[in-house]
């Protein structure tokens, strides 16, 4: 009988469990079969210009939108409470979103590092790991999604600023591979404009 009772009670969470999903899903709030949204854009199809257009018509005031650069910059302060700068990253080469970052400025507030991690664990649950001390030093929360996204809430020290970052593997790679190779070309061409002056 009561192990009749623990597989009732298994099924009964189970169900709730693929309930509450199916319904988190369908407002795009959480992560599902669909994928991670950030303001209306999936996270691991999204190209730049479909990224654009979506941020844009929920609100994000751009800041800079050019094609020359690995990312775009907006003004999210009307969209998300205390935010600054919202960063958009992409791979030049395939136009792929690679990550989306939010700034929030925290003025030596040891906490803020806190109530935006505890803002996401709102929405995604308990991070998969913490490291830091909240009143002191660098802290690190972060979260494993759906689609392999990496969500990570944290702070350097002793500057206290808050970054929450969405980052797409596959293409996070790719843009800091392009970054790292224009980085070296630049090097490279001032190294040579150098060597003809002396």
């Amino acid at each position: 009988m009561r192990l009749k009772n623990i597989l009732i009670a298994t099924m009964l969470m189970v169900t709730n469990v693929s309930t509450a999903n199916r319904v988190l899903a369908a407002d795009g709030s959480s992560p599902s079969a669909a994928g991670i949204q950030v303001l209306g854009v999936t996270l691991n199809t999204a190209t730049r210009n479909e990224a654009r257009s979506t941020m844009k018509a929920q609100g994000a005031i751009a800041k800079r939108e050019d094609d020359r650069y690995w990312y775009d910059l907006y003004d999210p302060s009307s969209l998300l409470q205390g935010a600054s700068q919202l960063s958009v990253g992409y791979s030049i080469r395939t136009n792929k979103l690679a990550f989306v970052q939010y700034e929030f400025p925290a003025f030596m507030e040891t906490e803020k590092v806190k109530e935006v991690g505890d803002m996401v664990a709102q929405k995604y649950g308990h991070p998969s790991s913490a490291t830091g001390n909240i009143g002191l030093g660098p802290v690190e929360y972060d979260w494993n999604l759906n689609g392999g996204v990496k969500l990570t809430v944290s702070r350097d020290w002793p500057d206290t600023t808050v970054y929450m970052t969405y980052q797409i593997p596959a293409a996070f790679k790719q843009m800091q591979a392009e970054m790292a190779e224009n980085n070296k070309e630049q090097k490279q061409q001032s190294a040579k404009k150098q060597s003809n002056a002396f």
